[in-house]
């Protein structure tokens, strides 16, 4: 399973995540990344972990991991975590227009 190729807009669906209003995550050829306020980039690799993909950040994030799991409608439910435990969930989705 792979996140397709391109740029996804976020929205939080719960746990200790901020708003996401101003979040993006650029996916390109097996990584990407977190992009914040449009200047902020934190890098990740993408790992297929069967019925779900992992995004596992660079170091010095090393820790936080993303695990996608795709939803109705081609985008994708989250969650984040760290050091392998849940601190919120998020969805991403292709922006509109």
């Amino acid at each position: 399973m792979r996140v397709p190729d391109g740029t996804y807009a976020l929205r939080r669906a719960g746990g200790l995540l901020p708003p996401l209003r101003w979040v993006r995550k650029e996916v390109a050829g097996g990584a990407g990344a977190t992009v914040v306020a449009g200047w902020v980039r934190l890098p990740f690799t993408l790992e297929d972990a069967g019925d779900h993909v992992l995004l596992r950040y660079r170091r010095p994030l090393g820790l936080l991991c993303d695990r996608l799991r795709p939803a109705p409608g081609g985008g994708w439910d989250g969650d984040a975590t760290i050091a392998g435990r849940r601190y919120g969930r998020f969805t991403m989705a292709r922006p509109e227009g």
